[in-house]
């Protein structure tokens, strides 16, 4: 196995911060960069399942992969990059359906870390530029933090929530 390969596969499997989606968009941008070595990539695929078994997002990533494999033998760079597009397009579609119920929202609250939250949030930015968002923490490893920073980083003000902020409510 490619060592570049195998240190990043590795990395993925060891990650106990990121929620599903972000998950499955590391694998897929990890695939994709290794596209062309298709047996290696049908090879981890048993370990992935086993250790991200209880990620439905994850199982029906590795399905597509596995239905394209059979179906081509071969993987191309199209598989990846039309993944990456539809995962995209899902955010707005989340975020269409589920605007008319929080559009008129200044301040959210949310917790842990999520790819989806994440990217609906954003897109309510654009609606809605006095947006705050409130992260919780989340225990035991604070992945609130992590979404937290991303929302900074997007230019999103944001309050962390902390114990003695939650026995004010």
């Amino acid at each position: 196995m490619n060592s570049t390969f195998e240190k990043g596969l590795k990395l993925i499997l060891a990650d106990n911060t990121s929620g599903s989606r972000q998950l499955v968009l590391k694998l897929n941008e990890l695939f994709k960069s290794y596209y062309l070595n298709s047996e290696e990539i049908k090879n981890v695929i048993p370990e992935i399942r086993k250790k991200f078994s209880q990620f439905s997002s994850i199982e029906n990533y590795l399905n597509l992969l596995e239905m394209h494999l059979a179906e081509n033998s071969k993987l191309s760079k199209d598989f990846f990059d039309n993944f990456e597009i539809n995962s995209n397009n899902l955010y707005k579609q989340i975020y269409e359906k589920a605007s008319v119920y929080f559009s008129n929202l200044n301040t959210v609250i949310t917790l842990s870390n999520s790819e989806t939250i994440l990217n609906i949030l954003k897109l309510l930015k654009d609606d809605n530029p006095r947006l705050k968002v409130i992260v919780c923490e989340s225990r035991p490893q604070c992945e609130g933090k992590l979404l937290a920073q991303q929302l900074v980083e997007s230019h999103i003000e944001v309050e962390i929530g902390r114990a003695s902020w939650r026995e004010r409510v």
